[in-house]
């Protein structure tokens, strides 16, 4: 009796840890938790809502060099001359070690031309311009690219 429980256990724990093991891994995007938009002549850029005369906004976030559990964002408002017209710094520690390279930016009249990566370990990474109407293609990019890694390695 004792023998076939054993069976019965190490079985349960070996389907226990492969349904837990194979299962894909929700991760946070980065990417695609970035809020900017422009409508009505108002950018809202990232935490911020940009003054009336602001032509654009730029969007940095990095992993801290020193500490990639924490989140590094800037988010900037500018004009026609590129001159900030309203900025924000914030720091935010991440749910586990990232490596994060987010460097983007839109404006009135953009074209967009932009790249998107999702590698192994959630690592994250985006630059170039956007226009204001791509921006949901934009992060719909991000998701596809984070999906594909992550059903491939399930």
């Amino acid at each position: 009796m004792m023998y076939s429980s054993r069976i019965y256990l190490n079985s349960f724990i070996s389907l226990v840890v492969t349904a837990v093991l194979g299962a894909p891994i929700d991760t946070i995007s980065y990417i695609g938790n970035i809020k900017m938009s422009f409508k009505n002549d108002l950018w809202i850029c990232g935490d911020i809502e940009c003054p009336t005369y602001t032509f654009g906004c730029r969007i940095q976030r990095h992993a801290a060099t020193d500490n990639n559990m924490l989140l590094q964002s800037t988010y900037n408002c500018f004009d026609e001359n590129k001159i900030s017209t309203k900025s924000s710094v914030a720091t935010n520690e991440m749910v586990k070690s990232r490596k994060i390279e987010i460097d983007i930016e839109s404006y009135k009249g953009a074209e967009s031309i932009y790249s998107t990566g999702y590698g192994l370990g959630g690592h994250e990474r985006a630059e170039g311009t956007i226009s204001p109407d791509d921006w949901n293609d934009f992060k719909d990019s991000a998701k596809r690219n984070m999906k594909v890694v992550e059903e491939s390695n399930a």
